[in-house]
């Protein structure tokens, strides 16, 4: 029993560990993440910026309902647009809200007939582009916040 009781002890000392250094790599992210924005802060906003003037009309999409997302909400004119729809391949997202507006499930872009699309991720940006680029939909403009 006492062999059992020690064995325990160590398993939950080793968790301990492991919680404390995934803590530490989080605020690492976190910290290198907040970093990027301020840098890319401009560049993004331009991006963004002209994508709202010259798709005013569009109809146009954002890929990721993250935290992401809410940056380039509260960072750029985005919002403005009048025809925006939100995405996120998390299906468990679908149905929540985003800017007033229902968070829809990825697999429903081609169906709402896009001209546009902004893969909001800077994690994930690669596999959303990769994502978004197989989709059989034709004339889809992909935005990239990241080169």
């Amino acid at each position: 029993a006492r062999a059992d009781r020690d064995s325990w002890r160590e398993r939950a000392a080793d968790a301990a560990r492991e919680r404390d250094q995934l803590r530490r790599e989080a605020d690492v992210q976190r910290r290198q993440l907040l970093r990027l924005r301020d840098a890319d802060r401009r560049r993004i906003k331009g991006v963004i910026d002209e994508l709202v003037r010259s798709g005013a009309d569009w109809r146009v999409g954002v890929l990721g309902a993250g935290e992401h997302t809410e940056w380039l909400l509260q960072e750029t004119s985005l919002g403005e647009l009048h025809q925006l729809f939100f995405f996120d391949s998390d299906s468990s997202r679908a149905g929540a809200t985003i800017a007033g507006r229902t968070i829809l499930p990825a697999r429903d872009i081609p169906a709402l007939q896009l001209n546009a699309i902004v893969p909001s991720s800077l994690a994930f940006h690669e596999e959303m582009v990769a994502f978004l680029e197989a989709l059989p939909v034709s004339g889809l403009r992909v935005i990239r916040c990241y080169p």
